[in-house]
């Protein structure tokens, strides 16, 4: 393949390998001096194999544009390219020179019919119907650039549009300027090399499809390998996607399991909360009411002392009487109650301090009634007259 390349660039092809071989000689001695002895290291030593293959492709390819687009408007190959080279140092482009040719060519055309229009047109450009008759196409846009260079570009633009279409304008810089002498000094290829060019890219073109015929045999047979690879990447594709989807609906299972428990643990708590403040609530009524019963007691105490009245004088008891009339000490009260609430079921601590406290109480005044009853003298006994 590398040989056929080289075969349809430098043209060798058995008895003119000595000279293809000689040109190609001459035109790297050609490149070197162009580029100069001490650019040409730097950039000898930064183009690799790749880069001079593709500027030798791209330049293959170059040939054989500037081949097809002369042949399409009937002009040689140096003529476009010193046109196009004239063109773009003045900001106009290749496709500007395309379109004035082809429309300059049809204008011709034209006014060699009898139009009236595109006759006048060329002869407000110097052009005559003889010039028509005799000259090339290439000659008539010199003749005309020529005219532009000279005169009025307001009085000439609507005849220049007329034989050279609307974007013929976008060559009046070219004109103005010294064309003729920047044609002359542009750097073209021989028709000759654009011919081998375009040939060159001919064969390449043909190899290339030629090597797609066996390339699409051999795709063609492996079609089936192909598309069980196709169908293998596929099946991993779905497994990982339902793999995907199970662990999405796992993790949201977990989630709504997460937020269930959340809610009964958040439900048990405040259930928590309402029997421990009900249990307070039923405390607080226990102390109240035994608040007010102590509050009862104390009462009743108080007004059995009002209705026995003051107690009557009596004479000073002797050391005796005293000692016969002292109650016996009553027996420590306060660990009996504890025993006994103790084995109530159902009393904290707390409240088994409250109870101890009002019985307490309780036992106060029980003990001060005794102690003042004992005061109190029985009454003389009446005699009813009954005896």
């Amino acid at each position: 393949m590398a040989f056929m390349e080289l075969s349809a660039r430098l043209g060798l092809d058995g008895s003119a390998f000595r000279a293809g071989l000689d040109k190609a000689k001459a035109g790297v001695a050609s490149l070197r001096s162009s580029i100069g002895s001490g650019i040409g290291s730097q950039v000898g030593g930064m183009l690799g194999v790749a880069a001079i293959v593709a500027y030798a492709k791209s330049t293959i390819d170059l040939g054989g544009k500037i081949s097809d687009t002369s042949a399409r408007l009937g002009i040689s190959a140096e003529e476009l390219q010193r046109w196009t080279f004239a063109a773009t140092q003045t900001g106009a482009s290749a496709e500007d020179i395309t379109g004035f040719f082809e429309k300059l060519a049809v204008a011709k055309a034209k006014a060699l019919a009898g139009d009236k229009a595109a006759i006048a047109s060329f002869k407000a450009l110097g052009v005559s119907m003889d010039d028509l008759k005799k000259k090339k196409v290439a000659d008539l846009a010199v003749q005309v650039g020529k005219t532009m260079q000279s005169g009025n570009v307001e009085d000439l633009l609507p005849s220049l549009r007329e034989v050279g279409g609307r974007g013929a304008g976008a060559l009046i810089p070219a004109f103005k300027s010294d064309f003729e002498n920047v044609m002359a000094s542009a750097p073209v290829m021989s028709n000759e090399a654009v011919a081998k060019m375009d040939d060159a890219g001919d064969k390449i073109d043909e190899a290339m499809l030629r090597l797609r015929v066996p390339m699409a045999e051999l795709l063609a047979a492996l079609t089936p390998l192909i598309e069980f690879f196709v169908d293998g990447v596929r099946m991993i594709i779905a497994v990982l996607k339902d793999a995907g989807d199970t662990f999405v609906a796992l993790g949201t299972d977990l989630l709504a399991f997460a937020k269930l428990d959340f809610s009964f643990s958040a439900s048990a708590a405040s259930k928590a909360k309402d029997a421990a403040e009900g249990n307070n609530l039923d405390k607080l009524i226990s102390q109240k009411n035994e608040e007010m019963a102590a509050e009862e007691a104390r009462i009743a105490a108080k007004e059995a002392l009002k209705a026995a009245g003051p107690a009557a004088p009596t004479p000073e008891p002797t050391a005796a009487a005293v000692a016969k009339a002292k109650p016996e000490p009553l027996p420590p009260i306060a660990p009996t109650i504890r025993d006994s609430l103790a084995n109530i079921g159902g009393f904290t601590m707390a409240q088994n301090k409250e109870v101890l406290d009002v019985q307490k109480v309780q036992v106060s005044l029980l003990e001060k009634i005794v102690d003042n009853t004992d005061k109190i003298e029985a009454p003389a006994t009446v005699d009813d007259g009954l005896d």
